[in-house]
């Protein structure tokens, strides 16, 4: 910078016009006028190079970035991806839980039919139905509505309608195919009036519980009793009277 402040220097003097002052008329005037200019002249261009100098520090501002900084962004995200990896794992437990729990709960509320008593002190209700000749005694409280194919019987579903659940209890009877029966499907099966019926464990879906029977004849038809109830509580109340249903079950010219 020095050497710019010097280089400047020059430059202006040469730019200054040379007063000539002859020796021999030369005055105590005219030295002192001299001086003067080279002396506003050089105030000038000290002002001057002081605000370029100035001008030329005044540099557009950055951003440092440290390795430490570096260093706590990386640490921050690898804290983020374990807590992330931690909610998964709990998630993850929290499912296998329920799963076992479904399974534990699934064998307290099995009941062998074969060994269960049968409750059809509320069942006074009785569906009819002349196509197959089918009929079955439902509970008092309850209906029922039913489909036809082709003028026979297809299905029938009953439901509790003063319920106050969400969706209320219900049983549906349906009219099978015998050329679809696979007796694999089902783990265990019971023998009443003759007819084997066929059925597993009961489903659980979050709080809903439902179990199908199904009742293989030597009819032209076969069919299935199926029941659907919410809370386990509840279920384990009306299985009795769901096997009781199953039991007044009538169709064709046999009986169970």
């Amino acid at each position: 910078m020095l050497v710019l402040k010097y280089i400047s220097l020059i430059i202006l003097f040469k730019m200054i016009p040379k007063i000539k002052i002859e020796p021999v008329n030369k005055s105590i005037l005219s030295t002192s006028i001299s001086f003067i200019i080279h002396l506003i002249v050089l105030f000038i261009t000290l002002i001057m190079l002081n605000k370029f100098s100035e001008k030329g520090r005044n540099t557009s501002p950055f951003i440092q970035i440290s390795s430490r900084d570096i260093e706590k962004n990386v640490q921050s995200m690898n804290n983020n991806n374990h807590l992330n990896n931690d909610k998964m794992l709990n998630n993850a437990k929290k499912d296998q839980k329920k799963i076992k729990n479904i399974s534990s709960s699934d064998n307290s509320i099995f009941t062998n039919f074969s060994k269960m008593t049968l409750d059809t002190t509320s069942l006074d209700q009785i569906y009819h139905e002349p196509s197959f000749n089918v009929t079955i005694k439902y509970p008092n409280g309850w209906t029922y509505i039913d489909q036809d194919v082709k003028n026979k019987l297809d299905g029938v579903t009953f439901w509790f309608a003063n319920s106050n659940l969400l969706p209320p209890p219900y049983v549906h009877l349906e009219v099978e195919d015998k050329d679809l029966f696979d007796s694999q499907k089902y783990k265990y099966c019971t023998e009443v009036n003759g007819y084997k019926i066929f059925y597993n464990k009961p489903d659980i879906l979050e709080d809903q519980i439902s179990q199908t029977l199904y009742i293989r004849t030597n009819y032209e038809v076969d069919y299935s009793l199926k029941l659907i109830i919410i809370g386990q509580k509840a279920f384990e109340s009306f299985q009795p009277i769901f096997f009781g249903m199953v039991n007044s079950f009538k169709f064709g010219k046999s009986f169970f």
